[in-house]
């Protein structure tokens, strides 16, 4: 039989494991450091520029204590939801959302499934924005955008929404080359309205008629 582990599986671990930082029973979490003595082939296995990979036994687990030097408590400041990095860059081409990506209808990008298209960029300024209309596949043209308003824009060829911006906090505490931290924006949120069409794209022009008529 076939099988899938969906995204909203996923989703709903990655909430399990937040929400344990804050519940009634809540986990303790520490992050340590270790590890003072060089890897090397007679003893550890490996070498510094190029450690072993790590395994998940009871006599693995003994040596990370014995490695130990110093942890720190993590708490849920210091934790936070975070997507893909994908940086805003002139010429670049991105993925118009859409809701029904898969192996049939595959985005501009060539991805197969809605998380892995570029349907969304971070700019320099750290203003996060979604793509609503990617002008047929075609590359972005202009500047970045700045703007910060609650509804949809164009610039750059694109139909744009802004979504957010990253604070300094944020910046510091999540950002990394491969992952970026998701918050909310509560003016954005509060302009949104479920069931809203923000983009509406007609495949095949040819086969709608219009017309008008009248009666006496």
């Amino acid at each position: 039989m076939t099988a899938i582990i969906t995204e909203k599986f996923r989703q709903h671990n990655a909430g399990q494991f937040y929400e344990s930082f804050t519940e009634a029973s809540a986990s303790t979490y520490y992050l340590f450091i270790g590890k003072a003595t060089s890897f090397t082939t007679g003893t550890t296995g490996g070498s510094d520029t190029a450690p072993p990979t790590p395994t998940d036994g009871p006599g693995e687990e003994f040596y990370v204590w014995d490695d130990m030097i110093a942890g720190k408590k993590i708490t849920s400041s210091f934790v936070s939801y975070a997507i893909p990095r994908r940086n805003w860059t002139n010429g670049t081409t991105y993925d118009q959302y859409h809701h029904n990506v898969n192996s049939s209808n595959a985005a501009t990008s060539g991805a197969t499934n809605i998380y892995d298209s570029t349907f969304y960029f971070m700019t320099t300024d750290f203003r996060v924005y979604k793509v609503l209309d990617n002008n047929s596949g075609t590359a972005y043209s202009g500047s970045a955008p700045t703007s910060e308003s609650t509804a949809p824009f164009e610039l750059g060829g694109y139909v744009l929404q802004y979504i957010y911006s990253l604070t300094a906090s944020e910046i510091d505490k999540y950002l990394s080359t491969d992952f970026m931290p998701v918050s909310t924006d509560s003016t954005v949120s509060a302009a949104a309205t479920d069931g809203t069409i923000s983009s509406l794209k007609i495949t095949n022009s040819d086969s709608i008629n219009a017309g008008v008529s009248s009666s006496a």
